[in-house]
């Protein structure tokens, strides 16, 4: 699986074209963006206490075991949700973009692996106490930019009468993704703890 990962996120169109020659495995595909979304919860658990002591007033008014609880469950279900929104994110513009082809559940997966290890990314350098800067908005671009190029790739492979759509929907909807999250084009109050497309 590790081995893949690295194929996917470095040698895209060596990774797609191999695939060629597997039947189609969706859910192999889920289980590697599940696992930088697990590797960022377990991050979150290991900062429960400095998270809880900045939750909202509402919630402060929960008892102490209330709120852990709900703070543990909530982040042990997030690692499969945030996978499972990453995969929808990824499946959505190439349904859009290049039609319906064989392969696009598990190619909706791998092109989102970049988006995953940002998010991890973004858990670990919150961890550390660094505060949200400019850089956040350059890596989560970069993220952007990489999973596009993954998305390219793919559609080289497995439906190259298609590329030009499939860029474009994809571009178009990371476009909507990031402005939403910044709250605007020019930047604003993006999380660097938060999923990105």
């Amino acid at each position: 699986m590790l081995r893949d990962l690295g194929r996917a996120l470095f040698e895209p169109r060596r990774f797609f074209g191999a695939l060629r020659g597997h039947a189609p495995n969706a859910g192999r595909a889920y289980l590697a963006l599940l696992l930088p979304a697990t590797l960022g919860a377990l991050v979150q658990l290991a900062r429960a206490d400095s998270i809880l002591a900045q939750a909202p007033a509402f919630a402060r008014d929960l008892s102490p075991e209330v709120l852990r609880s709900a703070f543990y469950i909530g982040t042990l279900v997030g690692g499969p949700l945030a996978a499972l929104l990453l995969w929808l994110a990824g499946w959505l513009p190439l349904r859009v973009g290049a039609g319906r082809f064989a392969r696009i559940g598990e190619v909706a997966a791998w092109t989102q692996l970049p988006a995953a290890f940002t998010s991890l990314l973004g858990h670990a350098v919150n961890a550390l106490g660094v505060p949200p800067s400019p850089l956040t908005l350059a890596v989560q671009a970069g993220s952007v930019l990489w999973c596009g190029w993954l998305v390219y790739e793919a559609l080289r492979v497995f439906s190259p009468g298609r590329v030009r759509g499939g860029v474009i929907a994809y571009a178009l909807f990371a476009l909507g993704v990031l402005a939403l999250g910044f709250g605007g084009p020019v930047g604003g109050g993006g999380s660097p703890d938060g999923l990105v497309f």
